[in-house]
């Protein structure tokens, strides 16, 4: 959820700078999303992605929090950023920061819950199965250890479809909302009232709208 594209070099640094502030606290970061695909598959950030994503558990997404003010005046160059949504006004995502290295960023810090035998994602309400996720694998990327998924080639299939080793173009080739629809718990989904309509992409193929909050940034 960054917005504009990054070179893999503008990645490296955001997530080499933001893991180094939070070693201390020793959370158990997990690659996911684009980044995990960039790391499997091409062992590298994927060129023009726009942010790096990452996974923690609801403890250690709290532990973050409660540290954000102590981090900013030890850093300052880094800052954070969390999601409004525009129909609920006071109401903030709770589970889901940004942080910005030098006004580099996303890298987004998204908890997951653990409900029976699945795992859910905070912000997106995604369902994965918990023996896809644990125990986890401790792995090197860009001189930091980082942890992945058990079972990394099934939550690329699930996420990213059957084509995940193939590169394509986000909105473009794929619809990013869509095509997670399978494993998305509707029943956690907000009422939301703005439609993005990927049918206006530039690709002749029309791809299906899917709702989305109005949503704003508050910079921490």
């Amino acid at each position: 959820m960054g917005g504009i594209k990054k070179s893999s070099e503008e990645l490296k640094e955001l997530y080499i700078n933001v893991l180094s502030i939070f070693e201390t606290l020793n959370i158990n970061f997990i690659l996911f999303y684009g980044s995990l695909l960039g790391y499997y598959r091409d062992s590298n950030f994927i060129e023009g992605d726009d942010d790096v994503d990452v996974l923690v558990s609801e403890e250690d997404f709290n532990e973050i929090f409660s540290n954000l003010k102590l981090i900013r005046m030890k850093n300052p160059l880094i800052t954070f950023r969390y999601i409004g949504y525009k129909d609920k006004p006071g109401f903030y995502e709770k589970n889901f920061v940004q942080v910005y290295y030098k006004d580099i960023g996303p890298f987004d810090i998204c908890a997951y819950t653990l409900e029976k035998n699945h795992i859910l994602t905070a912000f997106d309400n995604l369902r994965y199965h918990i023996k896809d996720i644990f125990p986890l694998k401790q792995v090197y990327f860009k001189d930091y250890k980082i942890n992945i998924p058990f079972n990394t080639e099934e939550i690329l299939r699930l996420t990213y479809g059957e084509n995940w080793r193939t590169p394509q173009k986000k909105g473009i080739d794929y619809d990013p909302h869509r095509i997670v629809d399978h494993i998305r718990d509707f029943s956690k989904t907000r009422n939301v009232d703005h439609i993005r309509d990927f049918s206006k992409t530039r690709n002749s193929q029309k791809l299906l709208s899917y709702n989305l909050p109005k949503i704003f940034i508050k910079r921490i």
